[in-house]
């Protein structure tokens, strides 16, 4: 005699969050010392799960006691997952502000919870050029 058992299947899927950066590096050229930079970087969530991210900042090339020359915001966040629609984004805004005619990098990480982190570097250099003066003359009127 045959005995036939018959045993379950359950199948479960896991979906992990992920962030696509737009860039992986954010080149801020030189800038003027009293006139700070501002670019974007857009951080996209292509998953179906939810993405909760924060910044880990990794290495600046400056004394410990003076202030920072980039500086994010925001440095935290959640990203709904995709679901049925289009990848959720979110826009995080990034400021050189250097001090003197220094070459300043800084590498920003972002991890995400259950996730991949991703990294980007960060370049800018202070200089006091005559275009960049008229640049902040223009500005300031």
């Amino acid at each position: 005699a045959q005995m036939t058992q018959e045993i379950p299947l359950v199948a479960e899927k896991y979906v992990f969050p992920g962030l696509v950066l737009s860039h992986e590096e954010l080149d801020f050229g030189t800038v003027h010392p009293n006139a700070p930079k501002v670019l974007e970087i857009t951080l996209t969530n292509p998953t179906t799960a939810d993405a909760d991210w924060k910044i880990k900042e990794e290495g600046e090339r400056a004394g410990e006691e003076e202030p920072e020359v980039f500086t994010v915001h925001p440095t935290a966040g959640h990203i709904a997952g995709r679901g049925l629609g289009q990848p959720q984004k979110q826009k995080i805004q990034v400021t050189c502000a250097p001090r003197g005619g220094m070459l300043c990098e800084k590498r920003l990480l972002f991890t995400t919870r259950k996730g991949k982190d991703n990294a980007v570097a960060l370049r800018g250099e202070g200089g006091w050029g005559e275009v960049l003066e008229s640049e902040l003359a223009l500005t300031l009127y």
